[in-house]
């Protein structure tokens, strides 16, 4: 009884010991390192909204400027995609104190812009304010 009792623990142990050595070389290769810098492009890559009023324009730079505290300025390229009251439009067609929504991503402390809307934001042509402005009159007739 002793014996088959030995047995058995011996050929369980001879059963598992091979999976619990590649278990332990499994977790001992670790992934290769991620630099700061690959870390960094990561982060930049999210990007982040932004909203405000323009306060300042630079066409040479392609820049412009939301008033504020902090006064970002933001750098437009040629994949920007720029809308005024709904329309794809051009820098050139942006003004001083046009409300400015959009985003951006920040690349090497420049904040770049990925896409920005000018102008007031439009109204949703089937508006939750609207529809209940109507219902109310409706429940007062």
């Amino acid at each position: 009884m002793k014996t088959s009792i030995l047995l058995g623990a011996a050929l369980l142990f001879a059963a598992v010991v091979p999976h619990l050595t590649a278990h332990a070389q499994a977790t001992d290769s670790k992934p290769p390192a991620v630099s700061s810098s690959d870390s960094t492009a990561r982060k930049s890559a999210r990007s982040v909204p932004f909203r405000g009023k323009v306060a300042a324009l630079d066409p040479q730079k392609m820049t412009f400027t939301l008033s504020g505290p902090k006064q970002r300025v933001f750098h437009l390229t040629s994949d920007t995609k720029i809308e005024k009251d709904g329309k794809t439009v051009t820098f050139s067609d942006v003004a001083l104190g046009d409300e400015a929504r959009g985003l951006y991503q920040s690349d090497d402390g420049q904040l770049v812009v990925i896409k920005a809307s000018f102008g007031p934001k439009p109204e949703p042509s089937g508006s939750a304010k609207a529809d209940a402005a109507s219902k109310k009159e409706d429940a007062g007739s």
